[in-house]
């Protein structure tokens, strides 16, 4: 299995830096601030996917709610049964309190 791991913040949304290092260091996370309101954040979390993909998910997400602060994606690749590859994706958001 191939699991790559991005965490996506909201410019300027204050994050504290324990959160940032734990996540870089026990998950191997890439984490980056993104402008979520701007049209081009989605094409930068969909060309993150196709990068760490190898190509097999070319389109992560359609859109973004500008209102969103942060967005955890994690894409995989299972590599079952010899040469048969099962890509799992969730698609949709949730919401975190």
């Amino acid at each position: 299995m191939n699991l790559a791991q991005a965490i996506w913040i909201q410019e300027e949304f204050p994050v504290e830096a324990e959160f940032v290092n734990t996540n870089q260091a026990f998950y191997d996370a890439e984490v980056s601030n993104l402008d979520f309101g701007k049209t081009k954040a989605v094409d930068v979390i969909n060309t993150w996917a196709k990068t760490h993909t190898n190509g097999k998910i070319d389109k992560f997400i359609d859109h973004l709610d500008p209102n969103t602060v942060l967005f955890l994606q994690i894409p995989f690749i299972l590599r079952a049964f010899g040469n048969l590859n099962l890509i799992r994706k969730i698609p949709g958001s949730q919401t975190f309190i």
